[in-house]
């Protein structure tokens, strides 16, 4: 288990108190504290290949639940329903070396990197976090380049 948020006990479509288990995969589940299974929020995609979710957050109300997969893409679902509500793409873009590369190019180092002289290394940025605001609609993620992004969600329920 990656992860274990309990739902707030006046979340809509739920019958008591659950929580949100985030096993490693394209799914996460609401369960009650037995251990039931009440419903699965799953992504649509194949396991493995970026597919599978790193973190989750929930919204303050406790009706959207936000899950990060490792491809950078943030997936937000009702929980009361289980649906599908967005997916948010770059929430990590591009490599740590490119990043590096766009920063040396601004300042003026590009011709060094050119000749592959102290260069950043070359491995993707991987998604680890991702948190929403306590009682604002915002989310931030974040990942092993450094960058923190900042994300306004697609939707008003947020």
């Amino acid at each position: 288990i990656v992860a274990l948020l309990p739902l707030p006990l006046s979340t809509p479509g739920l019958p008591g108190p659950a929580a949100l288990v985030l096993p490693r995969g394209p799914a996460v589940h609401v369960m009650t504290p037995a251990g039931t299974l009440v419903r699965s929020l799953a992504s649509g995609r194949p396991a493995g290949a970026g597919s599978d979710f790193v973190s989750a957050a929930l919204s303050p109300s406790g009706a959207l639940a936000h899950c990060l997969a490792e491809d950078g893409v943030v997936f937000t679902f009702d929980v009361g329903t289980g649906a599908l509500v967005s997916q948010l793409a770059g929430a990590v873009e591009g490599t740590a070396a490119e990043v590096a590369r766009q920063a040396a190019a601004a300042a003026g180092g590009a011709a060094a990197l050119a000749a592959g002289k102290g260069g950043p290394s070359t491995k993707a940025a991987i998604p680890i976090g991702l948190a929403h605001h306590p009682a604002r609609n915002l989310l931030a993620t974040w990942a092993t380049d450094g960058v923190l992004k900042v994300w306004v969600p697609g939707t008003a329920a947020a």
